[in-house]
């Protein structure tokens, strides 16, 4: 039963999510203040998310494992996404509810945007970049909300699958109707917006120190191909990723098995997220205590996890080249620098901000080894694998290139970590485990940075958390989350769950 959705969808929300309180007496009709283009850019600026997922998915996959004694602490917010609470403790910042207001708050300014350029009077090309830039934010909220509360995409059932509140208008009411738009409407949606945006994004329109915070051209076809693959369109996830992947793509991969080798803790958490890095295509600054938490957690990544996931024999016969920096308790790659923002000059109190890069360079690559492989191309597909191994590997040369027949030979002499990957549609026989080295790549890649549950809704994947004082982990208590779980979609939040259909459980 569809219901009424209590939200402000305004573009007050931006200052009582982040901060601000009184906002929910009256509605502020700021839009006469958008006069110009120059003012609409400003306001763009905050329609890139400013509140991050990393947090609860990361640690409700199985990228994370429980510590048990060396590590007895755990603050709420690790504890209810690592047991899967239903309702979270937790609601502030780096919760789901959270992540929901911030990607509804980029929503609302994306509709501002729009719906100010109506009334100006602007020069038509700069119209038309600002107008793209508009459509893609409020493209990229959407698809946030419905890879987290609604179901994967599935042609035979999305359309009646529900989704989430699809908003395309600016509100000037507190109380609006709203309902739990399908799945598939959600992604009718997002690839129209996509279709007709893309064409019209110009990179000139950004000066070069500020382009990888904007959807420049390469980030929006990375958002593109990560789209079409989640619906299954092989054929347009290729075709994006190879919009921005040239000749010599290893080149933009980052340098593990090179520079890195040799580089710093504090120079590999400062190169990471570095906007003028190559690889990352879309950086954005959030609201988060992730840079700070992901290392010293109860749940995170164990003795097995890096044994077992970081530093485990792969295909090409070679040793992964990731560092990885700590001690029991506390194993961790570095990735992220937190920069904490107190409320007072001087003060001990404030907020912690993150940089995240929310599409890369390694990410598009894999997807479209992905792609590739959907549609029988499985030379390329694996092409594309010896392309990422080649700065994955330590002391990578050519024996370390694999084909088929070392994949399947690998994967078959290992059932223990071949995975039941389990999409929609039906998988050949030979591209199993091709597809799960191409799974696996994706997961040792980004861990710590959330995206792995993602595959683990797209594939329906089983996992399993342990828990217990014992730093042993068959002395833990097994706790089991079927591939079918409707716990792959969050609950709706809290402050919505009156007045909107709730998810099963």
């Amino acid at each position: 039963m569809m219901k009424k959705i209590y939200k402000v969808l305004s573009l007050s929300i931006v200052l009582s999510v982040f901060g601000c309180d009184g906002y929910l007496d009256e509605v502020p009709d700021n839009r006469t203040t958008l006069d110009s283009t120059e003012k609409v850019k400003e306001l763009l600026v905050n329609a890139y998310p400013r509140a991050m997922y990393v947090f609860f998915t990361e640690y409700m996959s199985d990228n994370a494992g429980d510590k048990g004694i060396v590590r007895p602490d755990a603050v709420q917010m690790s504890l209810d996404s690592y047991f899967w609470e239903e309702n979270f403790n937790y609601i502030n910042q780096d919760s789901p509810q959270y992540f929901w207001n911030g990607c509804y708050s980029n929503i609302a300014v994306a509709n501002q945007a729009l719906e100010a350029l109506d009334g100006i009077e602007a020069d038509e090309e700069e119209e038309k970049v600002l107008r793209a830039e508009a459509r893609l934010t409020r493209a990229y909220a959407h698809f946030m909300l419905v890879s987290l509360w609604g179901k994967t995409y599935d042609p035979a059932t999305s359309g009646s699958d529900p989704g989430v509140p699809l908003v395309t208008e600016p509100e000037t009411v507190v109380f609006a109707d709203y309902e739990r738009a399908s799945v598939r409407e959600i992604y009718d949606f997002i690839e129209k917006e996509i279709e007709e945006s893309i064409p019209e994004i110009r990179d000139e329109a950004y000066v070069p120190e500020a382009i990888k915070y904007h959807f420049n051209k390469e980030a929006a076809n990375a958002f593109a191909c990560r789209f079409y693959l989640f619906k299954g369109d092989w054929e347009n996830a290729e075709k994006y990723a190879g919009n921005i992947i040239g000749a010599n793509v290893a080149s933009r991969l980052r340098d593990w098995n090179g520079y890195k080798v040799n580089s710093t803790f504090e120079e590999l958490k400062a190169d990471y997220t570095d906007p003028s890095n190559r690889t990352n295509l879309l950086v954005t600054e959030s609201l988060s205590w992730w840079g700070r938490r992901y290392t010293n957690q109860r749940y995170g990544i164990t003795i097995d996890i890096r044994d077992n996931v970081l530093q485990r024999h792969n295909p090409t016969g070679g040793s992964w080249a990731y560092r990885v920096f700590g001690s029991v308790g506390y194993y961790n790659v570095p990735k992220f620098e937190e920069n904490f923002v107190p409320n007072t000059p001087g003060g001990s109190t404030g907020r912690g901000w993150l940089e995240f890069p929310l599409f890369s360079m390694e990410e598009v690559l894999l997807n479209r080894a992905e792609a590739r492989l959907m549609q029988g191309k499985n030379d390329e597909a694996i092409a594309d694998l010896n392309t990422f191994y080649s700065k994955r590997i330590l002391n990578y040369n050519d024996t370390h290139i694999v084909d088929a027949q070392g994949i399947i030979d690998y994967y078959s002499g290992n059932p223990a970590i071949v995975e039941e990957l389990d999409p929609y549609y039906d998988l050949p026989a030979d591209t199993k485990y091709i597809l799960q080295a191409i799974v696996d790549a994706r997961r040792i890649e980004f861990i710590e940075e959330g995206l792995r549950w993602f595959d683990i809704r797209r594939f329906h994947i089983p996992i399993t958390h342990r828990y217990g004082d014992s730093e042993y982990l068959l002395e833990q208590t097994p706790m089991e989350m079927p591939g079918d779980s409707p716990m792959h979609q969050l609950q709706i939040p809290q402050t919505a769950m009156s007045v909107l259909e709730k998810n099963p459980r």
